[in-house]
């Protein structure tokens, strides 16, 4: 086949990161693929030039920019793709737009942000240009389940596809130290949503309570935008003000995710909203046990003394209780749950299995 991909750039987001996993899988299964982006970031860049795969940039000049609509317009007529798929709601309404008059039979939108993050001016059109759309993926069973509910005469197009992990990119093995460390790992942009400092107050309660001093590690890019930086100074004074700074490490967006993991004993994931949770996949697919936020699909990804443990994102006082309950674990049963986790990443969130059902759809 062969399939034309769009999304706003190649950024280090977790749905950038989606669509480059898709992008090397359809290639690495023979399929002929183009990335359109309309954002000049790429930090994924170097994994699209491995796998050779045509990347079409054209950088949009505002908010909505019709140079870059008539130029994936042009790439559209010109590339006669098999299907055309895009990922997030602004990247969908560019290939909408520049697919009128063109079959839309051919149109494919993914769904990659939960309810709260998506603005209002797209609740109101969503309804109107998704009828140019053969089918409307959504990567969670909650996004799916609402979207139904709220366009019941589209509700025929809507599908699932979780999001893909390349299991062979994380090591389950981890590194020898010390029994009495607790490393834990953050990995979001530094942000309200992605909370933060509900794991910042945890360690707070656990420093008062225990002699327990975890280490955290936070992955993820800070930015002087949308408030972020001032949410990442404001981290950095709640951690001053506890005295924990020797316990915590910001190191901004990179692009060797996995190899932190042979040395994270507990993945922490306290987010307000997901579209579909990366972060905790890909800590499943290393083995690593997590505690997430009892939120949107976490719940059935993760199982309470199972792969980890879930808590309420507004109580720090339950994730340090977890926290806890993790330490008091034997070395056996700590190696048991990240066993389990990375059955479940083979099972469900393999790459292999996201791509095989977007070749499926694809071909439908």
């Amino acid at each position: 086949m062969k399939v034309l991909l769009v999304v706003d750039h190649l950024g280090p987001g977790g749905s950038q990161r989606q669509i480059v996993n898709l992008a090397t899988g359809l290639a690495d299964a023979g399929h002929d693929v183009s990335i359109f982006t309309y954002h000049p970031d790429d930090h994924y860049g170097h994994v699209i030039q491995q796998r050779k795969i045509r990347l079409v940039n054209v950088v949009k000049k505002g908010k909505l920019d019709f140079g870059a609509i008539l130029a994936l317009r042009k790439l559209i007529k010109e590339g006669d793709f098999d299907v055309h798929c895009s990922y997030l709601f602004a990247p969908s309404t560019y290939l909408l737009l520049a697919s009128l008059f063109e079959d839309s039979s051919k149109n494919i939108v993914s769904e990659r942000a939960s309810e709260t993050i998506v603005p209002t001016w797209y609740k109101y059109v969503r309804k109107l240009l998704y009828r140019r759309a053969r089918a409307i993926v959504a990567n969670s069973q909650h996004q799916s389940e609402f979207l139904k509910a709220k366009y019941r005469s589209l509700s025929d197009r809507f599908c699932v596809i979780f999001n893909g992990v390349k299991l062979s990119d994380f090591d389950v093995v981890k590194n020898e130290r010390s029994v009495e460390s607790l490393n834990l790992l953050g990995v979001g942009k530094v942000s309200k949503t992605k909370n933060p400092v509900a794991l910042i107050e945890a360690l707070h309660i656990l420093k008062q309570e225990s002699d327990l001093k975890p280490r955290v590690t936070w992955l993820g890019q800070f930015e002087d935008r949308g408030g972020q930086r001032e949410y990442y100074e404001r981290c950095n004074v709640i951690l001053a003000d506890y005295g924990l700074e020797d316990q915590w490490v910001w190191k901004g967006a990179v692009k060797d995710v996995p190899s932190y993991y042979p040395d994270i004993d507990l993945m922490v994931h306290a987010s307000y909203a997901e579209g579909f949770p990366n972060a905790i996949c890909e800590a499943l697919a290393s083995g690593t046990p997590v505690v997430a936020s009892r939120v949107y699909d976490h719940p059935s990804i993760v199982g309470e003394d199972v792969q980890g443990y879930l808590f309420d994102p507004d109580d720090p006082a339950e994730l340090a209780t977890k926290i806890r309950r993790f330490v008091s674990l034997s070395s056996t049963e700590r190696a048991d749950m990240g066993r389990r986790a990375r059955k479940t990443a083979e099972e469900r969130f393999s790459n292999e299995v996201m791509v095989k059902k977007f070749i499926e759809l694809f071909r439908g």
